[in-house]
């Protein structure tokens, strides 16, 4: 990454330049893999900072330190409160993150621990931390966990949500503040919020009965909790009530932990989860795929009730978020998904009947059911599908100016509404009392009775619109506090039509986004914050292990994924969709030309795409430099050929090069044998015998 594809990147963060000293940016150009490195390490927190105000970055005359400040006064050197910087070396050019110890941020934790595979910066007694990002591995995902103010971070999600938790132990959150391995602070930050979420659908409350735990229960029951023990922080749970209490992630959560691969003891009833480096991140992931699973309880239920919500005719609900984004690969079924995340949404209670696991997913029946649904909502209007695209926007999405000929040929412009505004209007009527007027919604006849509907638009591909230009002030609105019948509702004038307009609580918002072709952390900040974020990643051991021609699926997509994150990032792995038409054709001459042609027309060219025709790293993804040939057969699917400058340009060619030769690649025309060879396939993943 050049110095100036670095700064661009920055500033897109929204971050100002305050000017850069010409010495820094040589000295950054005599390597500029560092940024690489730097900008990929630190990304998940530039987003977090992103969400300040008035964030600056300038070197102030220094030619080996690029700073970040807040709140900085433009252009004067050294004010404003210093947050962190980027610090190029003269020995080995060494590049580190340093930070104040004194820091008075406050980041969301669960969007910094992102992958496992990061330190922790811990800041303890050092003023500074340092991290060298010349080892990329070492320093991928960067997360920062001050060494104070767990146990206040937890009581005010506990507050904020309504959760009692006068009967805690004063012990047990001076443990947490205490606490100095890093995985356990990453852990408790981590999921403080999430269970507080899980807590307050399940209408439960916080406790403790020792000073090293904390418990939470469910009427007369304890459904769970988290210990200080001998070998460290545990998160427990209580498998008694996976049937008392109707808690249905309880009864797949050994499936889940294998899936995790997350290790496990269980002593009773209680299953135990031990934290520590190697487990917290898995833990993480375990407790927001439990959050995403729940189903709420209302308030109005008694203790001993089941813990579900129930409609007026007493079937059970399922609980979706108002805003939310599935995000991941390509070919990982976002897409797919949102037939079901609409229904679900939807309509709760036919949703709620399908009794879908979690953990499994639809079945083919349960499949049919959705689809069917789904289409008979969309034929209703209450199901709306939109796709964002560069040229799309505000006019097309709430509202603008449509020209039409008049009867005796003039042109005329009148305002039209956009998809948004008229699903908006319908989700509105739908949920009006009688005779009660909302923006352009027609009042209702005080004798006629509405019932209210949910109403869902998803916007597939959310991320290759620009959103400030397509939603405009309708940021504000979709915001959970801010929707219609709130307490904190807004209503605005909208710009072409003049009519006041706000957005009604029984519309929901599902997207999808392709990390391949965006990050999540480049979104939008507004955006982001309003949407609750399910990443979708491929699932190989959906395959089940199955072999077509001696070709293990799983093992072929589980070993390009791997190599494709070590050569590139995890965004841009290979989805299980792009092989689920050979998984499920059941004649396996017909599912091998399915393989080959998944090779041929999706995973070599997107191959391709990644790496930019670096044939080489292509190469090393589908494992050529470990294929040997056996018995004469060739199965390498890439060709290298070596050139030597003097065969091609004479003796006296007056190149400088430390190399004589130039190896080049050609990738096999898709008519050589090798494609249709099962054994160059199995060698992707095992060497050739």
């Amino acid at each position: 990454m050049d110095f100036e594809s670095f700064v661009n990147k920055l500033e897109q963060f929204g971050f100002r330049n305050d000017g850069i000293n010409k010495d820094f940016e040589y000295r950054y150009e005599k390597n500029n893999k560092i940024g690489d490195n730097f900008y990929q390490s630190t990304e998940p927190l530039l987003a977090c900072v992103s969400k300040l105000d008035d964030i600056a970055f300038s070197t102030d005359g220094d030619i080996y330190k690029l700073k970040f400040y807040f709140d900085r006064v433009k252009e004067t050197p050294r004010t404003g409160t210093f947050i962190f910087s980027l610090n190029l070396q003269d020995r080995g050019e060494y590049l580190s993150f340093s930070q104040a110890k004194d820091l008075k941020l406050t980041f969301p934790f669960q969007a910094v621990l992102s992958d496992g595979n990061h330190p922790i910066v811990t800041l303890n007694n050092s003023e500074r931390c340092r991290v060298n990002f010349l080892e990329p591995k070492k320093a991928s995902g960067l997360a920062i966990i001050p060494n104070q103010g767990i146990s206040q971070y937890w009581q005010a999600c506990l507050l904020e949500l309504g959760i009692s938790f006068s009967d805690t132990s004063p012990q047990f959150w001076q443990r947490c503040d205490q606490t100095s391995q890093p995985a356990d602070q990453a852990f408790l930050f981590g999921i403080a919020r999430q269970v507080s979420q899980i807590l307050r659908y399940y209408n439960a409350q916080a406790y403790s009965n020792q000073d090293n735990q904390l418990l939470y229960q469910a009427g007369n029951a304890t459904i769970g909790g988290i210990k200080f023990g001998v070998a460290g922080l545990s998160f427990e749970f209580n498998l008694s009530q996976a049937n008392s209490k109707q808690i249905s992630f309880y009864q797949d959560i050994k499936s889940v932990l294998s899936v995790l691969k997350l290790p496990f003891t269980q002593e009773g009833n209680w299953l135990k989860i031990i934290i520590d480096s190697r487990t917290f991140t898995k833990a993480t992931t375990l407790v927001s795929q439990w959050y995403q699973t729940i189903t709420p309880v209302s308030p109005s239920q008694h203790a001993g009730d089941e813990m579900k919500a129930f409609n007026q005719n007493g079937i059970a609900m399922t609980h979706s978020p108002l805003n939310q984004i599935l995000f991941g690969p390509p070919g990982t079924g976002k897409t797919f998904h949102t037939t079901e995340a609409a229904v679900k949404a939807a309509d709760p209670a036919f949703y709620g009947q399908l009794n879908i696991n979690p953990a499994v997913g639809a079945d083919t029946e349960q499949r049919q059911a959705l689809t069917k649904k789904y289409k008979a909502l969309s034929e209703a209007g209450r199901i709306r599908f939109v796709t964002f695209h560069q040229s799309y926007g505000y006019e097309e999405f709430v509202e603008g100016l449509k020209a039409e000929t008049t009867e005796d040929n003039q042109i005329s412009y009148k305002v039209s509404d956009g998809i948004f505004k008229s699903i908006a209007n319908a989700a509105s009527v739908s949920e009006l009392s009688p005779s009660v007027d909302r923006g352009d919604s027609t009042p209702l006849p005080a004798q006629s009775h509405v019932e209210q509907h949910n109403h869902v638009l998803v916007i597939d591909e959310i991320n290759r619109g620009n959103i400030s230009k397509i939603f405009g002030e309708l940021i504000t609105l979709i915001e959970e506090s801010k929707r219609a019948g709130n307490n904190e509702e807004i209503a605005l004038t909208l710009p072409y039509s003049g009519k006041t307009f706000s957005v009604p609580n029984n519309l929901y918002i599902i997207g999808t986004m392709n990390t391949a072709d965006r990050s999540l952390a480049m979104m939008d900040t507004a955006l982001r914050r309003r949407f609750d974020f399910k990443e979708m990643m491929p699932k190989p051991e959906l395959f089940n292990n199955r072999t077509v021609k001696g070709i293990d699926l799983t093992r072929l997509l589980e070993t390009l994924n791997k190599r494709i994150e070590v050569l590139y990032d995890r965004e841009h792995m290979l989805g299980h969709a792009f092989l689920f038409p050979v998984f499920n054709e059941a004649d396996e001459d017909n599912a091998f030309i399915k393989l080959k042609d998944a090779f041929k027309n999706k995973i070599i060219p997107l191959l391709e795409e990644y790496f930019y025709e670096d044939w080489n790293k292509i190469r090393l993804v589908l494992g050529d430099n470990q294929k040997e040939q056996s018995a004469g057969r060739d199965y390498t699917f890439i060709q290298a050929h070596s050139d030597s400058f003097d065969a091609l340009f004479g003796h006296n060619h007056g190149l400088e090069t430390y190399e004589d030769s130039k190896v080049t690649y050609k990738l096999k025309d898709f008519d050589d044998a090798v494609w249709s060879q099962p054994e160059a396939y199995v060698a992707i993943y095992s060497k050739s015998e």
